[in-house]
Formats: C-alpha cells, structure tokens, sequence
C-alpha cells in the first residue's frame, strides 16, 4: 500500500511538472502567432533571418521548426492522455484515469477555443466553434464512460431503475440538443472566415488587371459568399439526421441494457421529436416565437421534465412537458393575434407609413425645385 502511494505521488508530480513547463511552452506559441496555429509556418518564415540562410534551406528549416512548435503545442495533450493511462495503472480504477484524459483534455479545449475567441474581438469563429464542439463531445463521452464503462455490464445492476434512466438520457438528450442548437443558429448563411480571407487577399494583393483600361481587383462581394438555398436545406437536413441517429443510438442502447422499462427510451425520443416538430413549426413555419433563444429554452424545458420524473411516473413528466410547450405556444399565438387586432397599434402603423411617404414626396419635391432653379440660371 505503502509502495503504491510512492508510485502515485511519483507519477502525479511528474506529470504534473511536465504539464507545467509543456502547457507554458504551449501558451507562449499560441500568444506569439495569436492563438491561430495553421499560421505558426508563416510566422517563423517572417522571422528575419540572417543572409547565409536564404534560400531552398530556409524553407526546410522553417519547415523543421514547425513540426517542432506544433509539437510543442499538442504536448499537454499527450501529457494528459499518458498521465491517465498512468493512474489507470496504478489504480486500477478507470473512472479516475478517464477524468484526466477526457475532462481535463476538455478543460484544455475550451481554455483555447476561449482564448482565441478573446483574441478576434469575440467574433465568429469556425475554429472556436469546433474546439468548442470538441470539448464538449469528450465531456459527454466521460459521462458515458461512467455510466457503462466504469461499471462494464452491471451498470443496470449497479443503479437504480430511475438514476440509470435519468443519467443515460440526460447524455443522449444533451447531444440531440447540440445538433439542435446548431439548426436554431444556423445564422443569415454568410461565411464570415471566408469574407474574411478574401478582404485580406484583397486588401494586400499588389496585383492590376492588364487590358485595354487598367483596372485594379474588384473588392470582395458579401453577397457570393452566401450559400445556395440547396445546400442550406441539405446542411440542416443533415444536423437533423445527426439529432435522429443520436436518439435511435440512445433507444436502442436503453433497450438492450435496463432491467425494467426498456420501451422508455424509446417512447421519451418519440416525445423529442413530436415537441421539436412542433417547435419548429411554430418558429419558423407559423413564426410564433420570435425568439431563438426562448425555443430553445423551451426545448431544453420540455426535456428535462421528460426524464426528471423517472421510470415509475414518466407518464406525469410526459404530461407537463406537453403541457409546458402547449402553453408557450398558446401565449405567442395569443400575443400574435392581440398585436395585429389592436386598433392603437395598426393606427400607429398607419400613422408612421404615412409619414415616411409625406416626407418622400416632400424630398422629392425640394429636388424638382432645385434643379429647376438651377436650369433658369443657366
């Protein structure tokens, strides 16, 4: 016993001291080429190097020291998958190990992604969005690990019927909600890193047109960024799919693997989708809600309830969850109904169009007078 608490504390501070001088060796490339990896090459070659090594032998070395530098950027990763697959054997004990390979390697994740979201002014950002999604999905899959993992095959056993339940479905539900979110936000279409890249290569291309008038490039045009509505459909067909293949994964494992209820799995993902259609519906077919945010408040609401009562009285969480989106959408048709029949507020609209147009004819009149004015000069 003795031995093996050596054993522990001899492998936690050296891994913990490599992690150190490693992770600061990492945030130091990162901060110097701002927090953009793919970009370490360029930021080496733009060094100044002496004369005696321009050349074909500068892009080797260049070459060479960003291997290194990316090396070096990926090392607290492998220093925490090595440092759990050390305590796994040490400890025997896999949920442990798992902790420090999954959820600190998250951890690491989203400390990035953060970062460099702080670095390009909280904009829009297809890297942090996928490092993000990264972190996430390991999180999600240490869950998964200590439900069934951890306990191999006497999980149900191991559980209660309820707390099996509630911790399969809370992971298979956090997913499908990914997807679903990302449908929700699936933003106007415009590619921003796109835009981006171009608004570069224009803003430093030296470049002219040769023909029979000089002519410089044409800046880029926000508007041949924008996705065929073909591929917008196919892009959100696809998320769907993904929230779909999640709950079948989720039923069929909960099928196969609880002691008492197998069906509920699979009746809770048929309630998902009958809420999310109707949610959907109403926001982007009937536009009730005018909120993104508060459908997937909603979704989110509605989910919990069905999981939250267990597997003696799904029934009742069932029925509020109806009954939550029920109201909600009854409230917007309702607010709907009273915003386009009230008398003060289409007098208001009509009031404001009437307005905008007295003061475009007035403007349209000052102009005729002026150019009148001024041919009678002429």
């Amino acid at each position: 016993m003795a031995g093996d608490n050596k054993d522990l504390i001899l492998e936690c501070t050296i891994s913990g001291t490599l992690f150190s001088c490693l992770g600061s060796a990492s945030f130091a490339i990162l901060w110097a080429v701002n927090w953009r990896p793919w970009r370490i090459y360029s930021w080496i070659y733009a060094r100044k190097w002496p004369s005696f090594l321009q050349g074909p032998q500068l892009g080797i070395l260049c070459g060479f020291l960003s291997l290194c530098a990316w090396l070096l950027v990926i090392s607290p990763i492998v220093v925490l998958i090595t440092w759990g697959s050390w305590l796994i054997s040490i400890l025997g004990r896999d949920i442990i190990g798992l902790a420090v390979i999954m959820a600190g390697t998250a951890l690491l994740l989203a400390f990035y992604s953060i970062i460099l979201w702080w670095r390009t002014q909280w904009q829009s950002s297809r890297a942090v969005a996928i490092l993000l999604l990264l972190a996430v999905a390991l999180l999600y899959a240490y869950e998964l690990c200590a439900v069934y993992v951890t306990a191999g095959s006497t999980a149900p056993q191991r559980y209660s019927p309820s707390g099996f339940f509630f911790g399969v479905s809370v992971i298979a539900l956090a997913i499908n909600m990914l997807f679903i979110c990302r449908m929700v936000f699936n933003g106007n279409g415009l590619d921003v890193d796109e835009y981006v890249r171009s608004a570069y290569k224009f803003a430093y291309s030296e470049c002219i047109e040769v023909g029979p008038v000089a002519c410089l490039p044409e800046p880029p045009d926000p508007n041949d960024l924008y996705p065929r509505q073909s591929r917008r459909v196919s892009h959100l067909g696809l998320l769907y799919l993904g929230s779909l293949l999640v709950l079948l994964v989720y039923s069929i494992l909960y099928g196969l693997t609880a002691k008492e209820s197998n069906w509920l799995g699979a009746i809770t993902s048929a309630a998902v989708i009958i809420l999310d259609w109707n949610m959907g519906a109403c926001l982007y077919g009937f536009q009730l809600l005018q909120s993104r945010v508060m459908a997937l408040f909603v979704a989110g609401t509605s989910r919990v309830f069905l999981i939250c009562f267990g597997v003696q009285y799904w029934y009742l969480g069932h029925c509020i969850s109806y009954a939550v989106v029920g109201s909600v959408l009854l409230g917007a048709a309702v607010t709907r109904h009273l915003s386009i029949t009230n008398p003060l507020a289409a007098r208001r609209d009509a009031l404001r169009s009437t307005v905008i147009r007295l003061r475009e004819g007035f403007r349209k009149k000052e102009q005729n007078s002026s150019s009148s004015s001024s041919e009678g000069c002429e």
